[in-house]
C-alpha cells in the first residue's frame, strides 16, 4: 500500500511540475504577443496589431482594410493634438478560464503617452483569446463595456475577472 501511495505522489508531482511548465510557456507566449501589439502601436505598425486581433473585431470594423484606416487615423488625430504613445509594460497574464470550446485570460500593461504639458501614465489590459487550448491567440481591448464584449465573444465566461480601471497619473513636464 506504502509503495502505491508513493507512486501516486510521484505521478502527482510530475503531473503538477508539467502543468506548470506548460502555464510558464504560455505566460511567456502570451507577454510576448502583448508586448508585439504594443510597440507595434507605439511604432504604428498596425498591421501587426491586426494579425494578432480577434477576427470578429476586425469583422466589426468592416474588415482588416477598414480596421488599418481607422487605427491609422487615430494616430494620426493624436499627434495632431500633440498625443503619442511612448512604451507599454507588460505584467503577469490571468490563468486562462474556459469558456464553450474557448480559453479566455487577461493580459494587464501599463501605458505611457506623451500628453500636451506632460507624460500620462494609465493602466489597462487586453483580453486573449484562443480557439486551440493556448497554441495559439487573438486579442481585444479591455473595456468596462461587457454587455459590448458579450456580443462580439458571446462564450467569454463570467468568471473571467476583468482588471477594474485605475485613474491615469498625469505628471507636468519640467519647468525650466
Amino acid at each position: 500500500m506504502r509503495a502505491n501511495l508513493s507512486v501516486i505522489a510521484i505521478l502527482l508531482t510530475c503531473c503538477l511540475t508539467l502543468q506548470a511548465a506548460d502555464y510558464a510557456a504560455l505566460n511567456a507566449k502570451v507577454k510576448q504577443d502583448v508586448d508585439k501589439i504594443n510597440n507595434a502601436i507605439i511604432e504604428g505598425k498596425f498591421e501587426t496589431v491586426v494579425d494578432l486581433m480577434y477576427p470578429p473585431a476586425v469583422q466589426a470594423a468592416g474588415g482588416r482594410e477598414p480596421m488599418l484606416r481607422l487605427m491609422e487615423t487615430g494616430k494620426q488625430n493624436m499627434n495632431k493634438q500633440g498625443f503619442s504613445f511612448q512604451n507599454a509594460t507588460v505584467a503577469e497574464p490571468s490563468a486562462p478560464i474556459a469558456g464553450g470550446e474557448k480559453w479566455f485570460l487577461t493580459v494587464p500593461f501599463d501605458l505611457t503617452m506623451k500628453v500636451p504639458g506632460g507624460t500620462l501614465k494609465s493602466q489597462s489590459y487586453l483580453i486573449g483569446i484562443s480557439s486551440d487550448q493556448g497554441q495559439t491567440w487573438s486579442y481585444l481591448n479591455g473595456t468596462e463595456d461587457v454587455q459590448g464584449l458579450k456580443k462580439l465573444v458571446p462564450e467569454l465566461p463570467e468568471t473571467l475577472k476583468l482588471p477594474a480601471r485605475q485613474q491615469p497619473q498625469f505628471t507636468p513636464d519640467a519647468q525650466e
